[in-house]
């Protein structure tokens, strides 16, 4: 398949039968959680729960991955998961099931991500020649597209048709399956540091974890790529990854347009992975992920801003997630060329920790901006700049959180512009 090794192939499957239980479960819980209270702030809290153990376990996660077995730490984290899974079914089965709990599980799943994220990328590197290394990046965000799509859509239909216990259930089939697959069908090449790593004590941990720091810092025009990435996913975790359940919701009273919409989502996500999987990207990558980063927020944010239907909405979701693919390809590529194999563990641990850093922020602000400041001040507002957008938005539920995809889809757009004028971060996409 495009020259990608057939043990890569096996890996890439295993994957995506994990995540993708995973991810239904994640969002039929999501819906659970707004049927019960209508505030998108809960939904924000639930994406908080997982961001924050996710970020903070970043900061070792890189040093663990690069030491030690990757294959046992995706089995591990994964187990971790199911655990909670299952504990989920328990409670619910026993009318028990609460939105603290859910948050409790979301922590954990979030700091058993900040492992197996990161050793998914290093394996991934293993698995695959440099040639490779872009068509091996567009599969992964071929498949984490088609995740999105098929399970917002799947999550949706199932939690109207058999209800949450059954959802569970499938969470917990998909495990053992990817499972089996990972541990009796895929051979991960180890690095002859592993063995010597795990030969040493553990006195030198804390020195191999501020390394990756040290080699990010050290390095301005990477630090420069990774910190406009963080800025990119403070914008959107304040409103696509955040209150556009509640948006879509909102403005069509139907779970079902929601549905449609990420499955919309999904197709753009789905042929931009296609095209990056069947066609090694050329010219300078820093280039190709600005370029695409701005076309992201200026035809997907605005787009969704100004919609007020199905129809609007499709073209919108399309523009989101198409370029994502090249962007997260592009920034790979770069790193997969500048950082040696035997740090690069933790150098994408430590990369998700600082891109990830300000999601809890933009998350918890989200939230409130919609509940508390935007929806009140179109809906129920009579002032000036209220009037002004309500010529926008209109004065429906959920055209306060339009003008919030409105304003993300400017800032994005004009500081992607900007990052294309550094001379050190396209020096450094030249490869």
């Amino acid at each position: 398949m495009y020259n990608i090794k057939k043990n890569f192939i096996n890996f890439w499957l295993s994957q995506l039968l994990s995540q993708l239980g995973s991810a239904i479960t994640s969002y039929a819980l999501t819906l659970w959680v707004y049927s019960k209270s209508n505030l998108a702030f809960d939904i924000s809290i639930l994406s908080f729960c997982s961001f924050v153990p996710y970020i903070i376990g970043s900061f070792i996660a890189g040093t663990f991955i690069d030491r030690y077995n990757k294959k046992y730490i995706i089995f591990i984290v994964d187990t971790l998961a199911v655990i909670g899974t299952i504990s989920t079914l328990l409670l619910i089965s026993l009318n028990q099931l609460t939105v603290i709990f859910i948050s409790i599980i979301n922590i954990i799943i979030g700091f058993a991500n900040a492992f197996q994220i990161p050793a998914v990328t290093v394996v991934t590197e293993r698995l695959n020649t440099s040639e490779n290394y872009t068509k091996a990046s567009g599969m992964l965000s071929f498949s984490d597209a088609l995740i999105f799509s098929f399970s917002s859509a799947i999550a949706t239909i199932l939690y109207k048709t058999i209800g949450i216990e059954y959802i569970l259930i499938i969470d917990i089939v998909t495990y053992f399956l990817a499972n089996i697959i990972l541990i009796f069908f895929i051979n991960i090449p180890r690095d002859i540091n592993e063995f010597n790593y795990e030969e040493e004590s553990f006195f030198n941990f804390i020195k191999d974890t501020k390394e990756g720091f040290s080699f990010i810092f050290s390095n301005k025009a990477l630090f420069k790529i990774i910190f406009s990435m963080c800025l990119m996913n403070f914008f959107s975790h304040i409103t696509y990854e955040n209150i556009l359940p509640a948006m879509i919701i909102s403005r069509s009273n139907s779970e079902y347009i929601l549905g449609i919409v990420n499955i919309f989502i999904g197709i753009g996500g789905i042929l931009g992975g296609f095209i990056v999987s069947i066609r090694k990207l050329k010219g300078n990558m820093a280039y190709t992920m600005y370029f695409f980063l701005g076309i992201t927020f200026l035809f997907g944010d605005l787009s969704m801003a100004f919609g007020r239907n199905l129809y609007s909405w499709i073209p919108a979701a399309i523009f989101a997630s198409f370029p994502i693919p090249f962007i997260i390809a592009s920034q790979r590529s770069i790193i997969y060329t500048h950082v040696p194999k035997n740090k690069q563990g933790r150098i994408f641990a430590t990369k998700n920790a600082i891109q990830h850093c300000l999601i809890p922020v933009g998350i918890l602000l989200g939230g409130y901006l919609a509940d508390n400041i935007f929806e009140p001040l179109i809906v129920y507002g009579n002032s000036d700049f209220g009037k002004f957008l309500f010529n926008l938005f209109g004065a429906t539920h959920g055209a306060g959180m339009a003008t919030m995809f409105f304003i993300t889809g400017i800032l994005g757009f004009l500081f992607s512009i900007y990052m294309l004028t550094n001379k050190d971060i396209i020096k450094l996409g030249n490869i």
